[in-house]
């Protein structure tokens, strides 16, 4: 499971950058939004993501992630409170996948990068391992790496 540290870690840094840019490419009049929504791609959200995709998401995770996503677009987009737009509206608008999207979409892609490693790599050794000894303790995982991963297949209807 990814602790909230680890969460709060990644949104601090991702806003930092984003901070970073504020005056040079968001409030810059002569970028396209196109380029500005491209820059945000490469940086904002890739530092924001960096090793999603080992984590165990939890809805009050992803709610976290899409508040700050939403938050991103509303100010590169120059979209203030008073001019009402969805979430979906901002992202269809733009043709940004949501945080859920882009999640589901790393750990799959993560997933089957493991599943074509021989047998004898620690990541495969590790996913598809047992617990050989001990037990589990009474307030373990509520979800597991592997149910995260089975939830994802079926929401995408792709048979395992």
């Amino acid at each position: 499971m990814v602790r909230l540290t680890e969460i709060d870690n990644r949104l601090a840094k991702a806003y930092r950058a984003f901070i970073k840019l504020h005056r040079r490419v968001w409030c810059n009049k002569h970028l396209k939004k196109s380029t500005k929504i491209s820059v945000s791609r490469a940086i904002v959200l890739s530092t924001l993501l960096y090793g999603s995709e080992s984590w165990v998401i939890y809805r009050h995770h992803l709610r976290l992630l899409e508040r700050f996503h939403q938050c991103c677009l509303h100010s590169i987009l120059n979209i203030h409170w008073t001019g009402y737009m969805t979430s979906v509206s901002v992202l269809d608008q733009e043709g940004v996948s949501s945080i859920e999207a882009m999640l589901m979409r790393m750990q799959l892609r993560w997933a089957g990068h493991i599943s074509r490693m021989e047998d004898h790599h620690l990541p495969k050794i590790v996913l598809y391992g047992e617990l050989a000894t001990g037990c589990h303790m009474r307030r373990d995982l509520k979800r597991t790496y592997k149910d995260s991963l089975k939830l994802y297949l079926r929401l995408g209807r792709i048979d395992y």
